[in-house]
């Protein structure tokens, strides 16, 4: 055969079935002949109908699991009507009168394009003219058409709809025609479903049920019981949905109706969901995803995916929810539906929660809060509010997917910032959270976001106001009937009373959560209610009933892959079997425990903020590993134990700080994306600039801290992104805490490690030289805590002040702090350093100091005595200048020995790994000193005035101390308003203070930033990298709460008065190259900041360790401006004039303060501690 007879042969048959198809979509409709005819989804279908002018028509349409629109057109192609009346099923009705002859053209469309195949009959019925029936008709089927248009504009436009349709079905009633009756009530259902009008919705919806039913209207029927179904489940009412949904059910197996049968399955599977009957919600759910994704409807899909992995979830599933969500996600995504992928990504990071992935939970929910802020924000306003730097307001409307998103993205951060120790911020979000579900009257949400605020009140120690908010959590449960909500109410209930060792009453709430908990088959709360009830018992002395519980949780914590929730109940059984004296067992646990937790934190943590909160959590865990490892040596004193205790110590210290100094050494900043990097620096900025903002009123001061607190966010996640794009962080060695053979290498013979550790029951000592190792228990850390702040609170009395109190009231409470200082150090000393006194001999101490600890400089306790008064009498005689000048001046630590003091020993060791080999910075000395704060200070000789060209001058007042104070002053007595303004003194000193050290150095290896040169931007200009000591001289401004906050002040004006940023920040001083022997800061209080259990006090010290320093001098109080300036010079002098070490040079300048009359107090010269290497 040619290929030309091929080609013809082709052609042919493409013609002949082109004209059938013309012919067949042109098929015409005739008066009694009805015409029955299959329909795909998204298919269309075209008739003609030949009319003369005047003549009256009227379709109607039966569907069969199908849903038809119509559109008429004149014969010159003018659309005439367009209509859509009914869903599935049904009828459909067009009517409409001729305006010219000739052939009119009706076409059929298929609405859903993602359907199976259905059919509908056609019958066609004309008139010589239309009847005034027939006119009302028409109007009737318009009013409802627009009903309907006007009903998809959602609940903005609930009332033309309502209106629209009441104006139909007014119509319906007086044409008698109780189909289109049902049809309209059914629609005024509809809307005020969407207007959250819920029980009228249900009136309207009964109404249009019991005429549908009349008429045997089946597909109306089973679409109105859907409705019922769900305005029931928003009233929570789901029982009664789930009664609805199955009526539904039935009616659309009846009739063969596969996408309705489908949609009810959903529907009913998110009842199930709300009840707490997961398995059940799987069930129905599973069969309408197969449907869905047969007719490839990717929307219903999503929906059906997204709330599988809900129920998953609901199911301790995380992994198998997971699977479900990231495809709901991928779906989303595909249909860029903004607001339902931020639901999806909040749902996710859930499931990631759950299983102890915390860290990469809150990237999916700040990616989910981030996009459902988006879409409810019109981008312009937003634009245009960030450019003027004003912080967005919250919108006041929020689209359905996008506001729930973002009230479930809020509350999920905060659950996440629960789980890893930060109640303060996770408040901050659940407050947010609870406003965005009362606003979409979410009830079962507002209940979860208040169960959560209580238990971020209870971690910070508020039983009380927990207590309110689960009481209130419990009757929202209560009120929506969900049962997993009210068993994690009532669990929390419990816990909150047995921290108010209300045992029996915390007992009764536990035994009703676990009742609950297998009621409804939800694991995770089971395993919370049996961990709680072993606790429970294990207070009330029962720890083999304890026992029986923990291991019950034990096994559900496993079997859920809840890592984090097993570590705890491995801790609760370790305690337990401690109590009943079985020690090896309650060993095994602890450390189990202890593996996860660490495997936890190094494995699904980068962030060092989240790292140390992290870690906070589990120093109980730590203590009792302690314990158990002490009450072992005290009945083995030769096996080992006391090391192995020594060990675990340097295991939970300061493990953020040995992560951060060993990733120094890499440079995780090296090969990453220039746009991350400068994220970073941006966020940087931004945060410097709104925490130097200033409020005046108590509203704008929360808006501000939000503010500042969603910056610090930012700013921790993008270093995050920072270390996760580092090709070679991954690769980073995690350091690893010392073992006692290690630490004792780090020491010398003239060298004694003085280690503590407080706990709850008892507190220990280790004494570790370089070839011994010594133990010794110490009274319980709250005793030792209460004697060592006392003991701060009298030294630092003279940089306090009392509000309202005179300058005699201030000199008398100054004595009396004076007077009875010696004896509350005494008492101090012999607690913590007698029963090592026969070991201090002249040696170097190095003081790895624990909780309130931190705040005590060992350097200014007396030598430890036994207690007898000659020996309290000889040690004074040592000191024979001393005594003659004050007979009751005991002798200090700092006078026979070198005080330096450590985060850690193993810090110590990376430290050392870093500095060998460095080569010395070319050049000696720099000092950034005395900056200038305003343009009120002298060394401006006149500042303009608002007047003009008026001028004055002003003199700064100096201060006595390195400290700056926030004043406020009354604005309206009236309206009780404050405006705060931050008043920061010239420190006088400071510039004799710098001018005395840069003589002792010589000029050409010295550089003095004075005056306006103090700058900020002097520090960051990478120059002080060459010189081996940089000393600072000015205020330090302490932030305990946010140590990032926390910074030396620098110039805030230049020498032409313009105002620049003056803070060096934690933040900007990371991000420094220092390579320096040494860093003074010669300010107040610089070496505090946030304590962090098991991190200890973080703020500047170890910011300047990160950057390269080798020691870091710093500040434990307030200190005074001239006896720092003299203090300094001594200490410089013996550096650069006589080569002294730096630990040995500041020893004996303190000591040489010491034996001045005028200088003797303590508080003038020992709130200057040395960090890191004293060789």
């Amino acid at each position: 055969m040619s290929r030309t007879f091929i080609l013809l042969f082709v052609i042919f048959n493409l013609c002949l079935s082109v004209s059938a198809q013309v012919a067949h979509e042109r098929q015409t409709l005739v008066p009694g002949q009805p015409v029955e005819r299959e329909i795909a989804g998204g298919e269309s279908h075209t008739y003609r109908i030949a009319l003369q002018a005047g003549q009256f028509m009227r379709v109607v349409f039966e569907q069969k699991a199908v849903d038809v629109a119509l559109a008429l057109a004149a014969p010159n192609g003018k659309q005439v009507a367009e209509i859509n009346l009914t869903g599935v099923g049904g009828l459909e009705s067009l009517s409409a009168e001729a305006v010219a002859s000739g052939d009119y053209r009706l076409t059929v469309r298929a609405v859903e394009a993602a359907a199976l195949a259905g059919s509908y009959q056609v019958r066609l019925e004309v008139k010589a003219a239309a009847t005034a029936q027939d006119k009302q008709r028409m109007s009737a089927e318009r009013l409802l058409n627009e009903a309907g248009k006007s009903n998809q504009e959602g609940a903005a436009a609930v009332e033309p709809t309502v209106e629209k349709a009441r104006q139909a079905l007014a119509l319906w009633r007086e044409l008698g025609d109780r189909y289109w009756e049902g049809t309209a009530l059914h629609l005024i259902g509809i809307a005020y479903f969407s207007a959250k009008k819920y029980e009228q919705a249900i009136e309207a919806s009964n109404q249009a049920l019991e005429i549908r039913r009349e008429v045997k209207d089946r597909a109306g029927e089973a679409s109105t019981l859907s409705n019922l179904g769900r305005a029931n489940l928003r009233l929570n009412r789901g029982e009664k949905a789930i009664e609805y949904y199955e009526q539904a059910l039935d009616i659309w197996r009846e009739m063969k109706d596969r996408a309705g049968e489908a949609s009810t399955l959903k529907n009913m599977g998110n009842a199930y969901i709300e009840l707490g009957r997961s398995e059940k919600a799987i069930e129905s759910l599973g069969q309408s995803l197969v449907y869905f994704r047969e007719v490839k409807n990717r929307a219903m899909e999503s929906n059906a995916l997204f709330n599988l992995g809900f129920a998953c979830l609901n199911l301790s599933r995380p992994e198998k929810a997971i699977e479900y969500l990231e495809q709901a996600l991928a779906i989303h995504r595909e249909m860029k539906n903004r607001g339902a992928e931020a639901y999806v990504l909040s749902v996710l990071g859930g499931a990631h929660s759950r299983l102890s992935r915390y860290e990469k939970a809150i990237e999916y929910y700040e990616q989910a809060l981030a996009i459902a802020r988006e879409v409810n924000s019109p981008a312009a306003e937003a634009s245009a509010l960030s450019n003027a730097g004003v912080a967005s307001p919250r919108p006041a409307a929020r689209s359905g997917d996008a506001g729930a998103a973002e009230g479930k993205a809020l509350f999920k951060l905060g659950e996440a910032y629960n789980r890893l120790g930060r109640p303060e911020k996770a408040i901050e979000y659940l407050e947010q959270a609870l406003v965005v579900h009362r606003e979409w009257k979410n009830r079962l949400s507002e209940g979860s976001a208040t169960s959560e605020l209580g238990l971020a009140y209870a971690n910070l120690g508020r039983p009380e106001k927990a207590i309110e908010y689960y009481e209130q959590a419990l009757a929202i449960a209560r009120e929506v009937k969900f049962r997993e909500s009210e068993g994690s109410a009532l669990n929390n209930l419990g816990q909150a009373y047995a921290n108010l060792n209300r045992n029996e009453k915390a007992i009764e709430y536990y035994e009703q959560a676990l009742a609950i908990a297998r009621e409804v088959k939800f694991r995770g709360n089971e395993r919370d209610a049996l961990d709680n009830l072993g606790q429970a018992y294990n207070s009330q002395g029962r720890p083999e009933k304890a026992i029986e519980y923990y291991e019950q949780a034990l096994v559900i914590s496993r079997e859920i892959h809840a890592r984090d929730m097993e570590a705890g109940t491995l801790y609760h059984l370790a305690s337990a079997e401690r109590a009943r004296g079985n020690l090896p067992a309650a060993r095994t646990h602890v450390e189990q425990s202890l593996t996860i937790a660490e495997s936890l934190r190094s494995d699904e943590l980068t962030s060092p903020e989240l790292r140390a909160s992290f870690l906070t959590g589990i120093q109980s865990s730590y203590q009792l590993y302690t314990d158990l490892l002490m009450r072992q040596h005290r009945e083995e004193p030769t096996k080992g134990f006391a090391a192995l205790a020594l060990e675990v110590s340097e295991r939970q210290r300061a493990r953020s700080l040995l992560d951060l100094l060993s990733e120094a050494r890499a440079d995780v900043r090296q090969g990453v994306d220039a746009a991350l990097i400068e994220r970073e620096r941006t966020l940087a900025k931004q945060l410097n600039d709104k925490a130097q903002t200033r409020a005046s009123t108590p509203e704008q001061a929360a808006a501000l801290k939000r503010e500042v607190s969603q910056l610090e966010t930012d700013l921790e996640r993008a270093q995050v992104a920072i270390r996760n794009a580092n090709p070679h962080y991954a690769a980073l060695t995690k350091p690893q805490p010392l073992k006692l053979k290690e630490i004792q290498a780090q020491l010398d013979a003239d060298t004694l490690l003085l280690e503590y550790a407080l706990g709850e029951e008892r507190s220990y000592l280790w004494a570790i030289t370089r070839d011994s190792l010594a133990s010794y228990e110490l009274p319980k850390g709250e005793q030792i805590k209460q004697s060592a702040l006392q003991v701060y609170e009298l030294l630092t009395a003279r940089s306090t002040r009392a509000r309202g109190e005179s300058p005699q009231q201030g000199q008398e409470r100054i004595s009396q702090a004076e007077a009875k200082l010696p004896a509350a150090a005494q008492a101090l000393s012999q607690t913590l350093l007698a029963p090592v006194a026969a070991q201090l001999g002249n040696k170097r101490l190095v003081i790895v100091a624990d909780g309130a600890l931190q705040y005590i400089p060992f350097a200014m306790l007396p030598e430890p005595t036994k207690g007898s008064q000659g020996d309290v009498e000889t040690a004074r005689a040592a000191n024979p200048q001393s005594a003659g000048s004050n007979p009751q001046s005991p002798v200090p630590l700092i006078v026979g020995h070198e005080v330096v003091s450590l985060p850690s020993a193993s810090a110590l060791a990376i430290q050392r790994a870093e500095l060998a080999g460095r080569q010395p910075a070319p050049k000696l000395l720099a000092v950034i000193a005395d900056p200038v704060f305003d343009r009120t200070d002298e060394r401006f000789k006149t500042v303009a005035t608002d007047a003009g060209d008026k001028t004055q001058t002003q003199t700064i007042a100096y201060a006595d101390a390195r400290s700056i104070e926030h004043l406020a002053e009354q604005a309206d007595d009236k309206a009780g308003t404050t405006i705060h303004r931050l008043v920061i003194p010239r420190l006088p000193f400071t510039h004799e203070e710098a001018t005395r050290l840069l003589a002792l150095a010589p000029k050409t290896a010295s550089f003095g930033a004075i005056d306006f040169r103090a700058s900020r931007a002097t520090v960051l200009s990478g120059d002080l990298s060459q010189y081996r000591y940089v000393h600072f001289a000015t205020h330090g401004l302490l932030d305990s709460e946010r140590p990032g906050l926390s910074a030396l002040v620098l110039s805030m004006v230049d020498a032409e008065g313009k105002a620049q940023d003056g803070f060096l920040r934690a933040n900007d001083i990371y991000n420094l190259k220092l390579p320096a022997e040494l860093v003074v800061l010669s300010a107040c209080q610089t070496g505090l900041g946030k304590e962090i259990k098991g991190e200890g006090l973080v703020g500047l010290t170890r910011g300047f360790m990160y950057a390269g320093a080798a020691r870091v001098v710093v500040s434990l109080w307030s200190v005074n401006d001239k006896a720092t300036a003299d203090l300094m010079t001594k200490f410089y002098e013996k550096m650069l004039k006589q080569g002294v070490r730096p630990a040995a040079a500041l020893r004996a300048a303190q000591v040489e303060m010491w034996r001045q009359k005028q200088w003797q107090s303590p508080y003038y010269w020992a709130a200057f501690t040395m960090q890191g290497e004293w060789r």
